[in-house]
């Protein structure tokens, strides 16, 4: 019988593969990532976007550690460090070593976690600051339909620079 579990872990290994194709395909096709120009996107270079994506994930990944008590300091782990004002990155080597190792924890973290994890519940918190409760699974969905949906994004973006791309076929990948 299938678990959640077990869908989880499928997705996390997609979504290594599939940020990993992607990185790829960006390294060989666009010179300095980080600062190339966005054109009618609210964020307005790949390397924001990017960030966006990576810190959204480190937050959500955090949020679950915490509930899971996986006992571990994702931001160490992670050489994290925001200073207000800076990019996350310095360069997009730097980047795809923290995607890479943020993955990586993901599959690591979704290895670990017991069945019993998803039917608890979780306080998230908009940008506005109002809060929610949600059950896990629920929430564990979104985190992995978010990277689907940005991960979309950049396949349009590479699109209309013409820049073959296929990362986003889970049965090809996993």
């Amino acid at each position: 019988m299938i678990t959640i579990r077990d869908i989880v872990q499928y997705y996390a290994r997609y979504n290594l593969k599939a940020n990993t194709r992607m990185i790829a395909i960006i390294s060989d096709m666009i010179q300095d990532p980080i600062n190339s120009p966005l054109k009618g996107y609210f964020l307005k270079a790949l390397g924001t976007l990017l960030e966006h994506i990576y810190l959204a994930d480190l937050s959500w990944l955090k949020a679950f550690m915490e509930l899971g008590n996986y006992g571990k300091d994702i931001e160490e782990d992670l050489r994290f460090a925001l200073e207000p004002g800076k990019s996350l990155f310095q360069n997009f080597e730097d980047f795809t070593l923290k995607r890479q190792k943020l993955d990586m924890l993901i599959v690591e973290f979704t290895s670990k976690v017991e069945e019993e994890f998803f039917s608890k519940k979780l306080t998230i918190k908009n940008s506005e600051g109002e809060e929610a409760e949600c059950e896990v699974w629920k929430a564990i969905i979104q985190f992995f339909n978010r990277q689907t949906h940005y991960r979309g994004q950049i396949s349009n973006i590479l699109d209309q620079l013409h820049i073959p791309n296929d990362f986003s076929n889970m049965i090809l990948i996993s």
